[in-house]
């Protein structure tokens, strides 16, 4: 028996063209889910490395607010220290120099003239003018300008200033008179070597015109080794005195 094959030749088959067609698409569909599949990981893994890292700040920033609040606590207490220890030493230097400070009180009291009133008293050096009347000054002033008549004599105008320890007092008064008065005592006294007004000025209080002055009273050689001693003697010697 003859068989006939009636086929083309190109003629192929076609489950073997759909086969084909298969297999050439797998390919790609294939490398671009491995792609996606990468793409997921690498996105899942920074969105959990950013979580991480919010936390951690959150963390330190919470660390650091603790710390901001301790800091300050510390700060409170160191100042409220200094503060004490302040107080502390005022207290003891008023205490060593007690008997020294209520002679004095009592000696400017004494002082007082009437209708003078004390506002203050404060412990600083008191600025004075000292006028320079040695030989020395006035030879020098005389080669600088001689006397125009003949026979007069040459007066020092060399002036220093100086700042020595003393009191400075602030008070208020009626009249000039009372302040000339209360220098004058104060001068009187073995306490202060010298006293000198150092301002005035009006004011108005209780619907009545006053005067405000300040008067700088500087202490004795005296009264300053007085001083020194206090400061010298123990507890128990000033409590004895």
């Amino acid at each position: 028996m003859i068989k006939l094959n009636l086929k083309p030749k190109l003629y192929t088959p076609p489950k073997k063209v759909k086969r084909a067609v298969e297999i050439n698409l797998r390919g790609p569909v294939l490398i671009s889910l491995i792609v996606i599949i990468i793409l997921v990981f690498i996105s899942a893994y920074e969105i959990l490395k950013q979580n991480r890292i919010k936390s951690e700040i959150k963390e330190i920033e919470a660390k650091k607010q603790a710390l901001v609040k301790e800091v300050e606590m510390v700060e409170k207490l160191e100042s409220a220290k200094e503060a004490l220890r302040k107080k502390i030493r005022a207290i003891e230097k008023v205490d060593k120099n007690r008997d020294y400070w209520i002679k004095l009180f009592e000696t400017i009291e004494k002082c007082v003239p009437e209708s003078t009133w004390l506002n203050s008293l404060e412990q600083t050096n008191i600025t004075i003018k000292v006028v320079d009347m040695t030989k020395a000054a006035l030879e020098k002033q005389q080669k600088q300008a001689p006397a125009r008549r003949r026979g007069e004599q040459p007066q020092a105008t060399t002036e220093t200033q100086l700042a020595k320890p003393g009191v400075l007092i602030e008070a208020i008064t009626k009249d000039k008179k009372f302040i000339t008065s209360f220098i004058s005592s104060l001068e009187q006294t073995p306490i202060f070597e010298k006293v000198e007004l150092q301002s005035i000025s009006p004011v108005f209080y209780a619907e009545r015109n006053y005067l405000l002055f300040k008067i700088g009273a500087i202490f004795s050689t005296e009264s300053a080794q007085t001083k020194e001693e206090e400061k010298s003697k123990t507890p128990a010697q000033q409590s004895k005195g």
